[in-house]
């Protein structure tokens, strides 16, 4: 039996080529109808799609002389254009163009496509597969692999939208919402500031500063007007932001997020639990005890099992959820104050009720030092606090959440180095639609 060449034969299973039909134009995403595939050819590196383009031209593009038979074919001119990849192939279309003389003006020109701007040899389908991928919270680098393009072309994509992503100092959110973010070296303090728009919750801007006097002087660029069309600031509980309102945003209101509140109050709760616990010898129960069930003492009262019986390993025998905090409560008298305490408040916060949560302030004056210097914000600003659980409809919990994606992007791309380029990375991914018009 006669086998062929191994050189041949290898280069038989490299190359494979496939007939036409109107399928693969569907499949690469082809409209333009003056366009004929000829021949498709898959080897190692990527899919090679010989085509041809050619019409007849309504008038001549050099001087716009309409064609009564004076323009005439005049050869052929080959240009590469890349396409978007298919399937796991990056995909190279040789794409002959037709060349064309006009008799009236002795001008020659190509026949044009909408495959591909002129002079350029990456695809509209390209740039819009680009566009799409700018959303997803992944690096520059690995969209021009996807797209089979350099990063510097990413890169050019992107800045295209820094002039749709100017401030707009005409119109500012009823409720603004105000966080920080670590940021770029370039950025003061390596800290930026987030705002977000909490009615629409749209994110709004990144500053790249963090300081009061720099964001004054960022606001004071707004009319009086347009700032006094802020009602609320949503931050954390941060001692900056809230003194905008003395200046720059005179009807707001300020209210902190329900988050940091009760985190607060539950950071004085552990504290207290973790001096408790040094009173033990480390090879103790009693020690090990309140290392290992210390969620439980952060959990609602409400929410504990008194029913169902568990093996805790902590101890002898099954018991529930309520046992347990009771053991662990009977260890310290002082811990049981703290519980206390540290139940009513987060339960006040939870339902909203300023009235309990003014007598459940009063009532837990005295407490441990542990507990007691958590809750000294709270104790100095009593009326943001009530503000929280008067409008209960905002939080801060829409730009946490959006921080996180800007820090997952950042891990991605191994950080940015200029905060020009973080900042329209991040409102391209944020605040534009999946789906963007092709750009030509």
């Amino acid at each position: 039996m006669l086998y062929p060449s191994t050189t041949k034969f290898q280069d038989n299973i490299r190359k494979r080529r496939y007939p036409m039909s109107d399928s693969t134009k569907v499949l690469l995403n082809i409209e333009d109808k003056n366009v004929f595939i000829d021949e498709v050819v898959r080897d190692d590196q990527a899919m090679q799609v010989k085509a041809h383009l050619t019409y007849v031209p309504k008038a001549c593009s050099e001087c716009g002389v309409l064609n009564q038979h004076s323009i005439i074919k005049y050869g052929w001119r080959t240009v590469h254009v890349r396409l978007p990849k298919t399937g796991e192939w990056a995909v190279v279309m040789h794409l002959r163009k037709q060349y064309y003389e006009c008799h009236a003006c002795r001008g020659h020109f190509l026949a044009h496509t909408s495959i591909v701007k002129r002079n350029c040899s990456i695809s509209y389908n390209t740039h819009q597969a680009c566009l799409s991928k700018l959303n997803e919270s992944v690096s520059m680098k690995h969209i021009a692999q996807e797209l089979n393009t350099s990063p510097n072309f990413v890169s050019r994509v992107l800045n295209r939208f820094s002039s749709d992503f100017k401030t707009d100092y005409h119109h500012l959110p009823a409720a603004l919402h105000i966080d920080e973010i670590k940021s770029t070296k370039d950025a003061q303090g390596s800290m930026s500031c987030v705002l977000m728009d909490g009615d629409h919750q749209l994110l709004r801007d990144i500053l790249d500063v963090r300081t009061l006097p720099a964001l004054t002087r960022y606001f004071k660029r707004y009319d009086l007007e347009v700032r006094n069309q802020v009602r609320f600031l949503v931050t954390d509980m941060n001692y900056t932001y809230p003194q905008l309102t003395e200046e720059i945003f005179p009807n707001a209101i300020v209210i902190i997020d329900r988050f940091h509140i009760i985190n607060a109050i539950q950071r004085g709760l552990n504290k207290t639990r973790i001096e408790v616990m040094k009173q033990f010898a480390t090879s103790s129960r009693e020690y090990k005890a309140l290392k290992k069930y210390w969620k439980l003492l952060l959990k609602p009262a409400a929410k504990l099992d008194y029913k169902n019986f568990h093996r805790f390993s902590q101890f002898k025998y099954f018991t529930t959820e309520v046992d347990v905090i009771d053991n662990l409560l009977s260890l310290s008298p002082e811990l049981t104050q703290v519980y206390a305490y540290a139940q009513r408040l987060c339960g006040a916060v939870r339902t909203h009720d300023v009235e309990e949560l003014r007598n459940a302030l009063a009532d837990s004056v005295g407490a441990p030092e542990t507990f007691e210097t958590c809750l000294t914000y709270i104790r100095e600003h009593p009326d943001y606090i009530e503000n929280t659980l008067r409008h209960k409809d905002y939080s801060n919990g829409p730009l946490e959440g959006t921080n996180n994606r800007i820090k997952v992007l950042k891990r991605s791309g191994y950080g940015y180095t200029r905060f020009k380029n973080f900042r329209l990375r991040v409102l391209v991914m944020l605040r534009t639609k999946t789906k963007h018009p092709i750009i030509k």
